[in-house]
């Protein structure tokens, strides 16, 4: 049996080398999630690529760049936005342990408060959200030695910033605002330069402004935090975006609970969650594929303060930072394949430094990092493979620049 499986396995990566140089003239890169997407390029040769390399789980997340047996992207730098003294800092990671070292002229000096970041696929260019000032940074990540530069000059926008999001086809940049119900929308030129488009009047269940903003992996569809305030409840605003002009359209509006702050979706695109800040309570729904909507499953408790979530790559496991001052924490929550129900895992909430503001994953779902407010500092994690649970890594926390908020890992 063990013969005829590694003869099966030799002749379907026989067969693939064929299919690709005798049946496809250029083994072109294929869109993001094509499978996915039956109208994208390539979600034919991606379905039989899924076959033939025995990936039996297709999934609406995964990242194919080309024919041949891909590769997950390698953690390169971590870096971590000093909102308070206006700087960036960035470090190498080592990615065999998670570890990082700062690199060299590090933390780069970026004016006006830097609150979040973003990196484009490539991890050559990193938007910066500019919470003193309303508009965005656009700077040049060397790929080699992680230095930070000045690439444009910024962008102006109506309001101040509070997070940004990328659409995976890499064309535009949303932007939400800690100032009102409103979303921005700006075109990513050949060149990274953005170029701004218009403004979007979000439609919260009571007043309130944006949170965070996250794509479902086909670039369909963008879900919207919507905020409010203390006893008053918040939502998420689903919009459709027309990849060829940006356009948002909304679609429908969910209630979650009091100031929904954070928001996260699973990479296969079948979960959505997030964190009411004021509620202290984090929310999940169940996602339709083909047409985006959400049906609610419930909610489960949080610790005080949850803000800033996130679904780690394997889509078994959701980490949401507790970010009230004092002892902060970060909760764990094992999500069930079948509705995204959550349930607590074992040993959750697990201590971090105060006021975890920001956290962000590894693209193999090995390492957790979170940016620690009011300590100066960041934490860095293992994620226990089978059971989710969290372990400080050797040598954190690390120091930082005065009030860092997020954390952005670029991989290559």
């Amino acid at each position: 049996m063990k013969q005829f499986y590694g003869a099966s396995s030799i002749l379907k990566r026989i067969f693939l080398i064929l299919f690709c140089f005798l049946l496809v003239p250029t083994c072109q890169s294929v869109e993001l999630n094509a499978i996915c997407d039956p109208k994208a390029k390539g979600y034919f040769t991606n379905l039989l690529y899924k076959y033939f390399t025995s990936d039996a789980s297709p999934s609406c997340g995964y990242q194919m760049q080309n024919f041949g047996l891909a590769k997950p992207k390698v953690p390169r730098f971590l870096l971590v936005s000093n909102a308070s003294s206006s700087s960036i800092s960035v470090f190498r990671i080592t990615p065999e342990t998670g570890t990082i070292s700062q690199v060299s002229g590090s933390p780069f000096a970026v004016n006006d408060s830097p609150r979040y970041t973003v990196a484009n696929a490539s991890g050559t260019i990193v938007y910066a959200a500019l919470s003193a000032t309303p508009a965005l940074a656009t700077l040049s990540l060397n790929p080699e030695t992680g230095s930070l530069s000045t690439l444009f000059s910024n962008t102006g926008i109506g309001n101040n910033p509070y997070s940004l999001a990328l659409n995976p086809d890499g064309t535009y940049l949303y932007v939400s605002t800690f100032s009102g119900p409103t979303i921005y929308g700006l075109k990513i030129n050949g060149t990274g330069s953005l170029t701004y488009l218009t403004s979007y009047t979000t439609n919260n269940p009571s007043a309130g402004s944006t949170g965070d903003l996250m794509f479902d992996p086909s670039s369909n569809y963008l879900y919207v935090g919507l905020t409010s305030a203390s006893g008053f409840t918040g939502g998420i605003e689903q919009f459709q975006i027309d990849r060829d002009t940006g356009v948002l359209t909304s679609l429908n509006v969910y209630n979650t609970g009091q100031n929904n702050l954070g928001v996260t979706i699973s990479s296969n695109g079948k979960f959505l969650f997030g964190a009411n800040y004021y509620s202290n309570d984090v929310y999940a729904f169940s996602r339709d594929l083909g047409n985006g909507n959400l049906v609610s499953q419930g909610n489960i408790a949080a610790v005080s303060a949850p803000g800033n979530a996130l679904v780690e790559r394997t889509d078994r496991f959701l980490y949401v930072a507790n970010s009230a001052s004092g002892q902060g924490t970060i909760s764990g929550y094992v999500i069930n394949q079948s509705f995204g129900t959550l349930t607590n895992i074992s040993g959750s909430p697990f201590t971090s430094g105060q006021s975890p503001n920001g956290i962000a994953s590894d693209p193999n779902g090995k390492f957790l990092y979170s940016a620690n407010t009011l300590d100066n500092n960041v934490s860095g994690f293992t994620i226990h493979p089978e059971t989710g649970s969290l372990t400080l890594i050797s040598g954190f926390p690390v120091a930082v620049g005065n009030g860092p908020s997020s954390v952005t890992v670029v991989s290559y």
